[in-house]
């Protein structure tokens, strides 16, 4: 995910994590810790970062508690989310995701073409 400090301006590629005070990430740069705002939307897709050595510890159940996110989409409708995830079911961002409908978590783990089969049936539509 692309970033910038907003302490120094710094830009980088780096992930962002949520704890009880909201998102954030720190600046490879100048060691700030610094907010980051995340899109808004009714559908949530998410994909951990697994650029690290511990990446396996990141593939959760949960996004919450601390996972280190690599790429945040939101979307308002149910198409435009599966618009945007049939593009990514063929390269995904990271090799575990999570996709919430609001506070639902509907989908989690390695991005697989069989997960439209949960998707539709949780939206009740067909694609």
């Amino acid at each position: 995910m692309k970033l910038r400090c907003l302490q120094c301006g710094y830009e980088f590629e780096g992930s962002i994590t949520k704890d009880y005070l909201g998102w954030h990430s720190s600046c490879p740069e100048c060691n700030s810790s610094f907010d980051v705002d995340v899109p808004t939307g009714r559908i949530v897709m998410m994909f951990s970062d697994d650029s690290q050595d511990d990446y396996v510890d990141f593939f959760t159940d949960s996004p919450k508690g601390g996972n280190r996110i690599k790429s945040y989409y939101a979307f308002d409708t149910p198409e435009e989310f599966i618009e945007a995830w049939y593009k990514q079911k063929e390269k995904p961002d990271g090799m575990w995701y999570w996709v919430l409908d609001g506070d639902d978590l509907i989908c989690s783990g390695a991005c697989d073409p069989e997960d439209i089969e949960g998707f539709v049936e949780h939206f009740g539509i067909k694609f």
